[in-house]
C-alpha cells in the first residue's frame, strides 16, 4: 500500500567544515543541515518531497519534519512499495502538494534509486522541479544536488545545467561565504 504523509556536466562543489564540540568532524550530514544548505540553495523553497521506500518511522519522520520547519520548508512524505507507485506518488505531490522539490534520504533505497530515479530525473526536470539525491554521481546523471560528507567536511554537488533549468543561477548559488569550484566531467 503507498503512503503520502503531509507533515558535457558541470558542477559546483562548496564544502563546509562542521566540528563538533569535541572536536571531532561529524560523520554524516543531519536534516538540520541538510535543511539549511537546500534553503540556501534556493530560498524559494516552500515544500519538500520526501520519497523513500524505506518507511521511516514516526520518529524518523518527525525528526526530519521538525528540521525543516525551522527553516520554514513543509515535508510530505510519499512511501512506494514498488517502482511502479513511484510516478503516482510523485503527481500526487505535484498536484495535490505542489512541492518544489523532492529529496531521496537514503543511499541504500533500491527502489528509488535504482529504479525510479530515471522516472524522477525526467519528470522533476521536465517540472522544473529539484531533485535531492544521497549519491553525487546520480548529480551527474541529472539529478539537482547532492549533500554529503567528505573527510569531515560536508560537500554539495551540483549538476549547473540542471540548476539553470529549475531556475537557479549558479552565479546566484551563496552557502554562508563557502568557496565555489567548477568541474567538468
Amino acid at each position: 500500500m503507498t503512503r503520502i504523509i503531509n507533515g558535457n556536466f558541470r558542477f559546483l562543489i562548496f564544502t563546509i567544515i562542521i566540528v563538533s564540540s569535541v572536536g571531532i568532524a561529524q560523520s554524516q550530514v543531519h536534516h538540520t543541515q541538510q535543511a539549511y544548505l537546500m534553503k540556501k540553495l534556493d530560498p524559494q523553497l516552500g515544500t519538500l518531497g520526501v520519497i523513500s521506500s524505506q518507511q521511516l518511522n514516526e520518529d524518523q519522520r518527525q525528526a526530519i519534519m521538525r528540521a525543516f520547519i525551522g527553516h520554514g520548508i513543509t515535508v510530505v512524505f510519499g512511501f512506494p512499495n514498488s517502482t511502479r507507485e513511484i510516478p503516482g506518488i510523485y503527481r500526487q505531490l505535484r498536484s495535490v502538494y505542489r512541492i518544489d522539490a523532492v529529496w531521496i534520504p537514503e543511499d541504500d533505497d533500491p527502489i528509488v534509486l535504482v529504479e525510479g530515479f530515471e522516472f524522477l530525473r525526467q519528470n522533476t526536470i521536465r517540472d522544473r522541479v529539484s531533485l535531492y539525491v544521497p549519491r553525487p554521481e546520480l548529480v551527474a546523471s541529472g539529478a539537482f544536488a547532492s549533500i554529503n560528507t567528505n573527510g569531515g567536511s560536508i560537500v554539495v554537488y551540483i549538476n549547473e545545467r540542471v540548476a539553470s533549468v529549475v531556475g537557479i543561477a549558479s552565479e546566484d548559488i551563496e552557502v554562508i561565504g563557502v568557496p565555489v569550484t567548477f568541474l567538468e566531467n
